[in-house]
C-alpha cells in the first residue's frame, strides 16, 4: 500500500485560493489519533494554517475507505 494520500485542497485564509496539500498516510493517522493540528501551507503567500474539522474528516474518510478519494 502506498503511504501517500491523494492530494487534498484547502483554501488559504490569506489569499483565499485553494492550495494542494500532500500528506503521508502514517503522519495523518498519528495526527488524527492524537488530535494534533494538521498544517496546510500556501506557497504563494507563505501562509500556514490548520486544516478545518471538515478537511480533517475528509482525510479520515480516505483512511477508513482503504483507498484515496479525489478532492
Amino acid at each position: 500500500m502506498q503511504n501517500e494520500l491523494d492530494p487534498a485542497l484547502s483554501a488559504c485564509p490569506n489569499c483565499r485560493q485553494e492550495r494542494v496539500q500532500c500528506y503521508e498516510r502514517d503522519e495523518v493517522v498519528e495526527l488524527l489519533e492524537t488530535g494534533a493540528p494538521i498544517k496546510a501551507y500556501c506557497d504563494q503567500c507563505g501562509e500556514e494554517w490548520d486544516l478545518s474539522t471538515e478537511e480533517r474528516a475528509e482525510l479520515s474518510s480516505q483512511l477508513t475507505a482503504g483507498r484515496p478519494s479525489r478532492p
